[in-house]
């Protein structure tokens, strides 16, 4: 049995991931059809724990196929 949702889109806009939490960040990528890369986490004192502060693709981006997003997320932690 194999199920589809249709043909792939002919291509994938990246989201805008900078200022929301990784759980939100991940069903965006997850929602527009690209995979989530490496995360890596850097401490910021004045923004909440977990907020993704850098993406490697910049927002709204054309892409022709789905590919990893890297995140820099905050971390309270030193």
């Amino acid at each position: 049995l194999i199920v589809s949702s249709g043909n792939p889109p002919d291509y994938y806009i990246v989201p805008n991931l900078i200022n929301l939490s990784l759980n939100k960040a991940i069903k965006r990528i997850h929602k527009s059809g690209l995979l989530l890369g490496e995360k890596k986490y850097e401490y910021v004192d004045t923004l909440l724990n977990n907020t993704v502060i850098q993406q490697n693709q910049p927002p709204f981006k054309r892409l022709s196929m789905p590919i990893e997003i890297n995140l820099i997320i905050s971390t309270d932690e030193k």
